[in-house]
């Protein structure tokens, strides 16, 4: 009965040596401990001429074990080697590494000039623009991650070709950050001059506007006229939204401006842009809406609002008790948007709105804007 119990006690170890991830290990272990006790510690126990009859007795059974252990350890071996030979190759982590920091250029940091430690709102310098540059802004026109992404959104905005745009990308670029609004100062002005691109520029005069004042710095432009600054391109997606509200249905009860006076602004100002009064025979629903604009989409998505912006909208839906819609235009300009989204505010949660999500209150057509009674969503 012992000897059975030993016998399966030894096979269950074998069994463990085949399955364990490092069970070769003490497969070779107890081959070598086996055979050290076949080989030398019977010998020594049994060393009288009539005690080595008994040494096969013992000799062979350990021999055997031994022999087996070898053989678990080299299964073990075999399956270890076959499982990792279908996983993807381990890389060591120094390697790893070494291709982050070469994937990140190993920028390195450069000394503040004076004219920007004079200016305590502009970030540190960009170093260079082929390996950091991130977004390009021309009056909220162009923007990317990358210089390619960025030529290709001044090509089409300007419908020239990304070659004529290269230039720009040889020089150094300062992006400088002035209340609410982005200002790039670049070196290439006489690019921007050619193909027509109206741009205000930060801390440059170019030679030809050197008379003029320096918030109206103008380069000659094609024969397309295209709005100067943000808030003209917004008070034109204004009026595109609310030319699409049927005067029949919709009453225009507040048209909030941005119009202030050294940096200070009504509080209306941070309401909602539109309210509109929505009246079919007997009923009347009053709704806010805000209007935002952008040329391109941003990191798979559209930047709709700042920081703090979206708690603010919330705060006059809740006060009001009046729903709050955010009507996103995107693309082509802004009296003719490529994409519209109506989108009600108790969706948006955060001031980014990936493009996959809001695709599923896309506007489609041309058509006049209507509200649903029942559902109280904007359409």
């Amino acid at each position: 009965m012992g000897r059975r119990r030993r016998k399966g006690e030894f096979f269950e170890f074998l069994t463990e040596v085949i399955k364990s991830p490092h069970g070769y290990i003490w497969g070779i272990i107890a081959c070598l401990l086996f055979l050290a006790l076949s080989e030398w510690f019977i010998p020594l126990l049994f060393h009288n001429e009539f005690d080595k009859i008994f040494h096969p007795l013992f000799q062979i059974p350990l021999r055997a074990m031994a022999v087996l252990s070898i053989i678990a350890a080299l299964i073990n071996w075999a399956k270890n080697f076959w499982l990792n030979s279908l996983q993807a190759p381990k890389v060591h982590h120094s390697v790893l590494k070494s291709k982050e920091l070469k994937k990140l250029g190993k920028l390195e940091k450069r000394p503040i000039s004076e004219e920007q430690r004079n200016y305590p709102a502009s970030p540190p310098i960009v170093p260079t623009t082929e390996k950091s540059l991130y977004k390009i802004i021309c009056q909220g026109i162009a923007i990317g991650h990358n210089p390619d992404e960025v030529k290709q959104n001044l090509a089409i905005r300007f419908k020239v070709a990304p070659e004529k745009f290269a230039p720009l990308f040889k020089g150094k670029v300062t992006i400088f950050k002035k209340t609410e609004d982005y200002e790039i100062a670049l070196k290439y002005q006489a690019v921007l001059k050619k193909i027509g691109v109206l741009c205000t520029i930060s801390g440059i005069k170019p030679k030809e506007t050197q008379s003029k004042p320096e918030t109206d710095y103008k380069f000659a432009s094609n024969k397309q006229s295209f709005p100067e600054t943000a808030k003209e391109k917004g008070y034109q997606f204004e009026q595109f939204v609310v030319n699409k509200f049927d005067r029949r249905y919709f009453t225009l009860k507040e048209w909030r401006s941005d119009k202030g006076i050294d940096g200070r602004y009504a509080e209306s100002n941070k309401n909602p842009d539109l309210e509109f009064e929505f009246h079919l025979r007997t009923v009347r629903k009053t709704f806010a809406v805000e209007c935002k604009w952008r040329q391109n989409y941003y990191r798979g998505g559209v930047e709709w609002a700042k920081k703090g912006q979206v708690a603010r909208y919330n705060a006059f839906a809740t006060k009001r008790q009046i729903p709050v819609f955010v009507i996103i235009g995107v693309g082509g300009t802004p009296d003719d948007p490529n994409d519209i989204f109506v989108v009600p505010l108790k969706v948006l949660k955060y001031p980014h709105a990936k493009a996959e999500y809001l695709a599923k209150w896309k506007k489609s057509g041309n058509k006049n804007f209507f509200f649903n009674t029942q559902t109280e969503l904007l359409k």
